[in-house]
């Protein structure tokens, strides 16, 4: 499957849309495992940030 990162991934059908163009399984990439300011940083939007 594919995991989409960045902030278009929060965009409305992103994932969906995804899906219908690969044809393969879509989801949202979100930053796990990370200190410090996890509820600032969890969202899609700062994983290349993140890492």
């Amino acid at each position: 499957g594919i995991v989409l990162t960045g902030g278009s991934t929060i965009l409305e059908g992103m994932p969906e849309l995804a899906e219908q163009v690969f044809n393969m399984p879509v989801r949202r990439g979100v930053p796990r495992a990370i200190g410090g300011l996890v509820d600032v940083v969890k969202s899609p939007m700062y994983a290349t940030g993140v890492g």
